[in-house]
């Protein structure tokens, strides 16, 4: 299967690590992040173990196996990376929110064209179009037995936008759902009608 078009489950809202620990970013408001980026150089494979370390005994309590997938030569991206981290942890919260015991997430990262793609994938229920069609609206719940208020997926987009990139979800009912999104590599604009390259193969 394609690690990107049927790829697992992700969950809508604001997951509980948005409301504790790293999710409470200086300058951050209920209603979104803060204006401005601190952006520092950072190893993209730092962040993502950071945020997969945070997560494990969620993990393991649910009997969830959670792993991360680096690609070769990835660089070091110029983010902020308190608010990244926040991304990632938001969606690998999400994703430990719905996946059922036994199940698994991934979260992958790897070059595409002219930016880094990360994708978190799980093994939870998947949503409809009509639900995927929304998940990126304030204040949207997909489900109601869903702990959040429906802000985790809108923040993250606007902290991905404001890097300049993009954030995409590819869901299957019954299989799952990917979120990827990507940062630029350059400091110029970028072509992002053009569909990089997802992260490698299970």
């Amino acid at each position: 299967m394609s690690s990107i078009t049927t790829s697992k489950s992700h969950a809508i809202g604001l997951s509980s690590h948005e409301r504790r620990g790293p999710a409470v970013v200086a300058g951050d408001t209920p209603c979104g992040p803060r204006k401005h980026v601190d952006v520092i150089e950072k190893p993209i494979g730092d962040l993502l173990g950071e945020a997969v370390a945070l997560h494990r005994p969620t993990a393991e309590q649910k009997a969830i196996a959670l792993t991360i997938e680096l690609g070769p030569n990835l660089p070091v991206v110029s983010v902020d990376a308190d608010r990244i981290l926040l991304v990632v942890s938001n969606l690998l919260g999400n994703a430990l929110a719905l996946t059922p015991p036994g199940g698994r997430i991934r979260v992958a990262a790897c070059c595409g064209y002219d930016a880094l793609v990360v994708a978190v994938s799980d093994t939870g229920p998947g949503m409809t179009a009509a639900t995927k069609a929304r998940v990126f609206e304030r204040f949207f719940r997909g489900s109601s037995a869903y702990p959040g208020c429906g802000l985790g997926l809108a923040i993250a987009r606007r902290i991905v936008e404001q890097h300049g990139g993009r954030i995409w979800i590819e869901t299957e009912l019954d299989r799952g759902t990917t979120v990827a999104f990507t940062l630029p590599l350059e400091e110029r604009e970028t072509d992002y009608n053009r569909e990089p390259r997802g992260p490698p193969h299970r």
